[in-house]
Parts: structure tokens; C-alpha cells; sequence
């Protein structure tokens, strides 16, 4: 069976959305995994907003070398 150019590009265009939503997968199990490893760590961090708990995220997981700035404590 022969493909026409068009059929050909079409199966390439969902292979690529596959890949996309496979990749969009992991990185939000990925996500939530992480997430979840924070919370157990943080006590009393679903009573947090968004804002405290990056805050608090930032006082106990300092990056190496790198000071935390105000504007990372407001975002």
C-alpha cells in the first residue's frame, strides 16, 4: 500500500503530538511528585499560600552559591 505525501505528514504530525503529550505527562507527574515531597517536608504547608510556601521553599532550600533576593520572597 502506498502512502500519499499528505498521509505521510499527517501520521508524522501525530507522532509528534504522541511525543508531546508524553512528554507533558511526565513532567506533570514529575511535578506532582516533587510537590508532594515539598509538602512532606514543610509542616502545616497546605495551610500556606503560594507566596509563603515559595518563601519558605527559599529559606529551606537555598540554591548553592546564589543569595535569595526580595523579589524571589514576593513572586
Amino acid at each position: 500500500m502506498k502512502y500519499t505525501e499528505a498521509q505521510l505528514l499527517h501520521q508524522e504530525e501525530l507522532s509528534e503530538s504522541r511525543k508531546r503529550i508524553q512528554k507533558r505527562k511526565q513532567r506533570t507527574r514529575r511535578l506532582i511528585q516533587f510537590g508532594a515531597i515539598a509538602e512532606a517536608l514543610l509542616p502545616g504547608s497546605d495551610k500556606l499560600s503560594r507566596k509563603n510556601f515559595k518563601s519558605s521553599c527559599l529559606l529551606c532550600f537555598p540554591r548553592q552559591g546564589a543569595a535569595i533576593s526580595q523579589r524571589e520572597m514576593r513572586t
